[in-house]
């Protein structure tokens, strides 16, 4: 039977994978970065097509669709951050990814698994962003079969990255773990934020 999609109100619950900052130190900074660009890369394996998902460039989709196994879909989400050069010392660094789908199914179906990920940027996202190497962050899940849907915002370490692109760009990947696509299997995400702890240099601690 075709799954079926019903939609409710939300509730977020916050899954803390990385670690963040929550120090009352004076000399301590917190300040939120958004992406300056970003959007979902689609790519038709058995038609060899590669191209933009005609969704816009918020919220971003990590999924996978096939009906007929020639129709193959899959899509990978981008956002890219510029980082700027921060008089104070990097405390810490952290990511945090918000899952924005609006329903749920009432047939059975696994966890999703997806991929972050991070690679040097250049604030312009393309479909040639689809295959670039990128260093592998961490995994997280969704499930589709959440009843009423609840939006997970996930948090991630990134300060060492942070820390070597100042003064330039920082881009973040995510990627369904393909195991096989049938049907449909993903989900969508925004607000993507980084939030960057700094320290006073010169402070103890």
């Amino acid at each position: 039977l075709p799954a079926v999609f019903l939609v409710v109100p939300a509730i977020p619950i916050v899954v803390a994978v990385g670690s963040r900052d929550t120090s009352a130190d004076p000399a301590v900074t917190v300040t939120t970065i958004y992406p300056q660009a970003s959007g979902t890369i689609r790519y038709f394996p058995i038609l060899n097509i590669l191209d933009f998902a005609p969704v816009g460039s918020s919220p971003i989709q990590s999924t996978c669709f096939s009906t007929t196994g020639e129709n193959l879909e899959l899509r990978r989400g981008f956002v890219e951050f510029g980082i700027p050069v921060f008089p104070d010392r990097i405390r810490a660094a952290t990511i945090t990814v918000v899952e924005s789908k609006g329903g749920w199914t009432a047939t059975p179906v696994p966890p999703d698994v997806h991929e972050l990920s991070y690679y040097p940027a250049d604030l312009v996202v393309e479909p040639a962003d689809f295959d670039q190497p990128t260093t592998l962050t961490g995994t997280f899940e969704t499930d589709n079969n959440d009843q009423p849907p609840a939006p997970l915002s996930f948090i991630f370490d990134v300060t060492r990255a942070v820390r070597e692109a100042q003064g330039g760009a920082l881009g973040f990947r995510i990627k369904l773990q393909e195991s096989g696509c049938a049907g449909f299997a993903g989900s969508q995400f925004a607000p993507i934020t980084l939030q960057i702890t700094t320290k006073a240099k010169g402070s103890p601690g």
